[in-house]
């Protein structure tokens, strides 16, 4: 089996093992818990210069819509997972969008997956009109990457 094969077979098999963990714990597409919502969030796959919108996972793997944060309400972003979709040397720039402003940005290794917990959740504020959030790939020499990321709301 050749090495892009391989890669590509470990980025599916984690994203799944993600996704499978996710649902066992009850996230994904809007599940009512003790605190509120909790939405897992993903992007297709973002290319060098592009920037794509965090949409909501759900538990049919159907595409439920741009995520965005009502007028006048919180999330907070508890996990974020970095996927490179070409993985091989140098390094990934990934920034969050919060509407059209930085609200973080990580340099993360083109080579495996990335993961970061937020135990206090990054809290993103809905504007006068909701806030989405929007992953930009601002890579120069690495490939595509996708995010997921989990999001707990009280709406």
């Amino acid at each position: 089996m050749n090495k892009a094969r391989t890669s590509g077979l470990f980025v599916t098999s984690v994203i799944a093992l993600f996704v499978v963990a996710g649902l066992l714990l009850g996230f994904g597409g809007g599940v009512a818990n003790a605190t509120g919502l909790v939405y897992e969030l993903d992007t297709a796959a973002v290319g060098v210069g592009d920037t794509k919108p965090m949409i909501i996972n759900t538990p049919s793997a159907a595409n439920g819509g741009d995520f965005s944060v009502p007028k006048g309400k919180y999330a907070y972003i508890d996990s974020v997972v970095i996927f490179p979709q070409n993985p091989g040397t140098g390094t990934i720039y990934v920034t969050l969008l919060q509407g059209t402003s930085i609200r973080d940005a990580w340099v993360v290794p083109n080579n495996v997956p990335t993961q970061f917990y937020f135990p206090d959740g990054l809290a993103v504020l809905g504007g006068s009109k909701g806030t989405t959030l929007s992953i930009k790939n601002g890579s120069t020499s690495s490939g595509p990457v996708q995010v997921l990321m989990n999001v707990f709301g009280e709406w």
